[in-house]
């Protein structure tokens, strides 16, 4: 896992950001390659979203130097979305604040269209209230 600073911008898709996080919560299911079965529910806050990535705070330290494999459910426009990611970098903020940037991965057609219709829905409802108040 890379530090934020050393990781480059390479963003290809278009993200939104949310002003108060989605909640959400994820659970390790694989380390360095091999599945694991912990019932560790790990609590978390979406800070920005695309169809490839997202940016992600939580309160726990994850080990750096190993390949981890979330499984991350939350609720977007009224639809649960499940997704498998890995960690690409973090930025430890302090010690129970905690960003990473995690890199979507074994995405499914199917659900690669739910986010992205999410993310649209959503983006243009923040258009439309920011723009209300002109």
């Amino acid at each position: 896992m890379k530090s934020m600073s050393k990781l480059a911008e390479r963003r290809k898709n278009f993200r939104v950001y949310f002003n108060n996080g989605i909640n959400a919560k994820a659970h390790i299911r694989f380390i360095s390659g091999r599945m694991v079965d912990l019932n560790k529910i790990i609590p978390l806050l979406i800070l920005d979203l695309s169809s490839t990535g997202m940016k992600m705070e939580t309160a726990l330290d994850l080990p750096s130097g190993i390949d981890l494999i979330l499984q991350i459910e939350f609720i977007m426009e009224n639809e649960v979305i499940k997704l498998y990611g890995k960690t690409l970098w973090k930025e430890i903020l302090n010690p129970v604040k905690i960003n990473y940037g995690v890199e979507f991965i074994c995405l499914k057609e199917g659900e690669q269209k739910k986010l992205v219709r999410c993310l649209n829905i959503h983006q243009i409802k923040q258009q439309k209230i920011s723009g209300s108040g002109n």
